[in-house]
């Protein structure tokens, strides 16, 4: 999926400047992961470093199938492979539709 522009901002905007991963295979405590992350530092690697990636590759370019997560969390899924098999929660306000 290549994010447009104006669907990063937004999803820079929605996180609050913290990472969005609530994939289980994160093991992250408490369910979701806190790690910081920094505007300035989108498709980066290093610490503050973020991506944002689609929560379900096959589903619409729209904010709420998209999460912002840090470069930890997006090297991780990214590593094992399992983004297709991995669960997230799915009690975001974003997605519904009213």
């Amino acid at each position: 999926m290549i994010l447009d522009r104006e669907l990063v901002k937004q999803a820079w905007g929605r996180c609050g400047g913290v990472c969005e991963c609530k994939r289980i295979g994160c093991q992250h405590p408490g369910g979701r992961c806190t790690n910081a992350i920094e505007e300035k530092k989108f498709n980066d690697d290093e610490q503050g470093g973020w991506y944002v990636r689609p929560i379900n590759e096959f589903g619409p370019e729209k904010l709420f199938n998209v999460e912002a997560v840090c470069a930890e969390c997006f090297n991780k899924v990214k590593q094992t492979g399992k983004a297709k098999l991995d669960t997230i929660s799915s009690d975001r306000s974003d997605t519904l539709s009213i």
